[in-house]
């Protein structure tokens, strides 16, 4: 793999489109550690939908995506986390306090 290729895909995986996202993986450009956490903190929704649906894409998806997602003030990837049964973490939380986000640290303690 050419040097470069994973810092071009982790910039196409923060700031979309997701069709550039698609073609840099049909032209090999490998994911890397931390590609769905980069997604979630530049609040690529639909980047996010497809890596999960993909099959084989070897995303690794944990509570850190919803810490990233938090750190980023997208509630609508949080949302989207809990309905696939992503987990939360504290540093979760942390997050959207350091942000001031009130409606997020409520809706995060509602879900537990």
């Amino acid at each position: 793999v050419p040097a470069g290729r994973e810092t071009w895909l982790v910039q196409a995986v923060r700031d979309g489109p997701l069709q550039l996202v698609k073609e840099m993986i049909a032209r090999n450009c490998p994911l890397v550690r931390g590609t769905c956490r980069v997604a979630a903190e530049g609040g690529q929704l639909e980047v996010l939908k497809w890596l999960w649906a993909a099959p084989g894409m070897g995303c690794p998806w944990n509570a850190r995506t919803c810490t990233a997602a938090a750190a980023g003030g997208h509630m609508e990837i949080l949302k989207w986390c809990r309905d696939e049964q992503i987990p939360f973490e504290e540093e979760t939380s942390k997050e959207a306090a350091q942000r001031g986000d009130l409606p997020m640290l409520q809706w995060l303690r509602a879900e537990g």
